[in-house]
């Protein structure tokens, strides 16, 4: 097991620093921040001092090599909107992403799990075809036409939920449901297919015909085969929450990190999304590595392999 988290983490540390990098290239070519923080009478002489005092002026290795060696202290410079440390910018609108991605997590999981789990036990039935049209239409819909569709109806319409903001609990049901929905969609129909193929087993055949209830069969036998599929779609669909929540935050007006990376991205805040992605970055592969480590929990065979 040891050997087998030192090679995770190995590639934890190899993914990050290939993110960082091409962020840190990707946003300087995006154009230079100084036409937006000075006015356009301001003399040459202040505007070269100001890039001379940011390190605009340094080749761009250089520029690399110093972001890199304050990266690894957890220094990613001062946000060039703000005024402040840009890690701790983003480490402030951290709660409001947890709270969407952990809410859109738990909505996703507590729909998808019965659901695919009921249509693996009864397929072709009419419950099966509802479901997976459900699921269909869960992974077809874009996120902001479903955001708005809901701000409507229940929102606007009904006055049922508040259309922005996190103020109470209830403002985090329709954020949960938009974002949560294609993740429900996905882990519902992997969830089915699984059961599906463990179902046809043949030693839960075995466990059938020595008089074991259905119920027993399924959550004694193929459930925990069928988690291991299961689990890596969960993991990935948590990442994916985390740092994809960009276009529900912008539809309710969410404090998040997503948000404040797009706005920093059209304000040419280097720090500011640097530190943003790399926040995005390490819970991504953190999320993994514990998936990975699930799977040798449930199945050794592959901390073996």
């Amino acid at each position: 097991m040891g050997r087998f988290l030192l090679l995770r983490l190995l590639r934890t540390v190899i993914v990050v620093w290939g993110v960082v990098t091409v962020v840190f290239v990707v946003a300087r070519l995006s154009g230079d921040p100084i036409s937006l923080l000075v006015a356009p009478e301001t003399p040459p002489a202040e505007i070269q001092a100001l890039r001379d005092r940011l390190g605009l002026n340094d080749p761009l290795p250089i520029q690399y090599a110093v972001f890199l060696r304050q990266a690894v202290q957890g220094d990613f410079g001062t946000s060039l909107r703000y005024r402040q440390d840009a890690l701790q910018v983003v480490l402030d609108r951290v709660p409001a992403t947890l709270q969407i991605a952990a809410a859109a997590f738990a909505f996703a999981v507590l729909v998808a799990l019965p659901v695919g789990i009921l249509s693996a036990v009864r397929p072709n039935s009419i419950f099966d075809n509802v479901a997976m049209l459900l699921a269909l239409v869960g992974q077809a819909v874009p996120t902001f036409f479903l955001g708005i569709v809901l701000i409507l109806l229940f929102a606007v319409r009904f006055g049922w939920f508040p259309t922005s903001g996190l103020g109470s609990p209830a403002g985090l049901v329709l954020p949960a449901i938009t974002l949560g929905a294609f993740a429900a969609a996905s882990i519902a129909r992997l969830t089915r297919s699984a059961m599906l193929e463990v179902l046809g087993q043949d030693y839960v055949r075995t466990a059938r015909a020595k008089g074991l209830g259905e119920r027993s069969v399924v959550r004694g036998h193929a459930l925990r085969n069928a988690l291991v599929p299961v689990v890596t779609i969960m993991g990935l669909q948590f990442g994916t929450l985390l740092g994809g929540s960009v276009v529900t935050e912008t539809v309710f007006a969410l404090p998040g990190i997503g948000r404040l990376i797009i706005q920093s991205i059209g304000n040419r805040d280097y720090p500011v999304v640097q530190a943003g992605v790399f926040l995005i970055a390490v819970a991504f592969v953190v999320v993994n590595l514990v998936v990975d480590v699930l799977y040798a929990v449930l199945d050794p065979r592959i901390r073996l392999g």
